[in-house]
């Protein structure tokens, strides 16, 4: 597949894994390659998680011009909503540090302090990822399989919890299905 025949490139921005430094990168090479740089992020939970997609896939369906979009999101199966399939790329990190990482991001970096001015202090800003995992709160765990979950998409499978096989093996058919 030449990615000059590409209409739409769909980059989903896993969180810590490098994914700013790459849409920076997308931002500076948009108009030497031709193509319009969409941000727009994708919120969704399991209730909306359809009706969410439905929308991202008709939104996509009105760009005329070559698009990529690089946002935190889903994946989401276009051909099942009878549109057709974009590339679909991602970058990944060791799940463990990826999650580590966040954690920390969340807890000591910038946005730790954003949410402590805004929200009271957080409980859970004194404890190491470490001592989280030790503790008896299992706040710490949100962290994990991230990067499984955004790959498995919207399907009902990709918001159990714990994650399943279900999930995991859905995963690995988009990957194997759509992805670059």
């Amino acid at each position: 597949m030449h990615m000059e025949d590409t209409h739409l490139v769909m980059v989903i921005r896993i969180m810590k894994t490098g994914s700013t430094v790459l849409a920076t990168l997308l931002s500076e090479l948009s108009s030497r390659n031709r193509y319009v740089l969409d941000l727009r992020r994708m919120k969704t939970d399991r209730e909306s998680a359809d009706l969410v997609a439905n929308e991202f896939v008709q939104y996509f369906d009105s760009f005329r011009k070559r698009t990529v979009h690089a946002a935190h999101g889903l994946y989401i199966d276009f051909e099942h909503r009878g549109k057709p399939r974009p590339v679909y790329l991602t970058m990944m990190r060791n799940p463990v540090r990826r999650a580590i990482s966040q954690y920390n991001y969340v807890h000591f970096g910038d946005r730790g302090k954003w949410i402590d001015l805004t929200r009271g202090t957080n409980q859970l800003t004194s404890k190491s990822f470490d001592g989280c995992i030790r503790s008896t709160s299992n706040a710490c765990l949100k962290f994990m399989n991230l990067q499984l979950r955004m790959i498995c998409g919207t399907s009902s499978e990709c918001f159990e919890e714990p994650p399943s096989r279900r999930t995991l093996e859905t995963a690995k058919r988009n990957i194997e299905k759509d992805f670059l």
